[in-house]
């Protein structure tokens, strides 16, 4: 009986054996190794400001909450990109002002504030492409440091009008942190819009503000039990 079951397990280990050293497929998302850095659900605040220099009478400045509330699959290959500011991969958001109000149509002048991440010199080499295909002279830089991943670039579309950008991106998460973007005509500037994360991701009245001073306040509770402690123990 025991020979019987023994035959029986030679042959199954030989093509478990086999199956193994077999090669596998590779997904290619795994060979650019992308991937969501954030959750459905996380929640982000915003301070935005929009310059017309031409018409002042347009401009706005307001605060805004972005929730992230999808987050597509993520192609096997990326090979190229369209427009840097409607980035094509992003995460999908809602978008409402701190009293709950959606912002309505004020989204379609936001960029796009999540992109994947793992992979930052790819999407160097693809704003660069990008730019190069929609631009007749670009200049461009993609500066890195441990937590953050930048482009930065001015890029003509004529001799007389041109752009100048700046975009921050946090390197775990994928979320924009700033950006600052300029149109100019003839060398004076159109329009500008800017966009600066501040890290309150709680909406209602309690603000950045109101976290540095609570901040301050605490290290005043602080200093003074240790003023008190120092002074009985002399």
């Amino acid at each position: 009986m025991m020979q019987s079951i023994t035959r029986s397990i030679i042959p199954i280990s030989v093509i478990l054996v086999i199956l193994i050293l077999l090669p596998h497929p590779v997904q290619a998302a795994s060979t650019q190794n992308l991937s969501w850095g954030v959750s459905v659900g996380d929640l982000y605040t915003y301070h935005f400001e929009y310059r017309n220099y031409e018409y002042p009478v347009y401009n706005r400045s307001f605060d805004i909450v972005v929730n992230i509330t999808g987050l597509p699959d993520i192609p096997d290959v990326v090979s190229s990109i369209g427009s840097t500011y409607y980035f094509p991969i992003h995460a999908n958001v809602s978008m409402h002002f701190a009293n709950g109000t959606d912002i309505g149509m004020i989204a379609a002048h936001l960029p796009s504030l999540v992109w994947p991440v793992g992979n930052w010199p790819l999407w160097s080499n693809l704003v660069s492409e990008s730019l190069r295909g929609e631009y007749s002279v670009v200049n461009d830089e993609y500066p890195e440091t441990i937590s953050t991943w930048s482009c930065q670039y001015t890029a003509n579309k004529s001799d007389d009008l041109y752009d100048d950008a700046t975009y921050v991106f946090d390197k775990a998460t994928g979320v924009l942190n700033y950006l600052n973007f300029t149109n100019y005509w003839e060398g004076s500037p159109l329009f500008t819009y800017y966009l600066e994360r501040f890290y309150v991701t709680t909406p209602g009245p309690m603000n950045g503000t109101l976290l540095v001073a609570a901040g301050l306040g605490v290290g005043v509770v602080i200093m003074v039990v240790v003023i008190f402690a120092v002074r009985k123990f002399r």
